[in-house]
């Protein structure tokens, strides 16, 4: 079918569907342009393939505390529990104490607690000194 064959009407169609077209894509690139601001400025990802996954290139990740001395855990919990007497004390209420994980000091009791033969265990998720 040639440009000659077709119907002045078609055209004038044809015409408005591809200036809506142009129309709908400037939007679109002006809203790509709106998130790429909003996620750092980094460049936005070419059409037809999908974005990288993960965080913008512009996050950092956070900073960790400084490390503690060698040890120190293990004399801030042995502290607690003599301060705890022959009762002992839950690892939930020891870890609220200490600002710590209780996952973290059940690893250290079921670690370096057992090692260090000065710990027993009273009760589920309860430890005291030994006597």
């Amino acid at each position: 079918m040639s440009i000659a064959t077709i119907p002045t009407v078609v055209l004038k169609r044809l015409i408005k569907l591809q200036e809506s077209r142009e129309a709908l894509l400037g939007k679109v690139a002006e809203i790509e342009a709106e998130i790429t601001k909003v996620f750092g400025g980094g460049a936005a990802a070419p059409r037809g393939r999908k974005p990288k996954v993960g965080r913008p290139a512009a996050a950092k990740p956070a900073k960790r505390g400084k490390r503690g001395k060698r040890g120190a855990t293990g004399a801030k919990i042995f502290a607690a529990l003599k301060a705890a007497g022959s009762k002992g004390i839950r690892v939930a209420d020891l870890a609220e104490n200490l600002k710590m994980k209780g996952q973290n000091l059940h690893v250290w009791f079921n670690t370096t607690g057992k090692k260090s033969g000065k710990v027993e265990r009273v009760d589920k998720g309860v430890y005291r000194l030994k006597a």
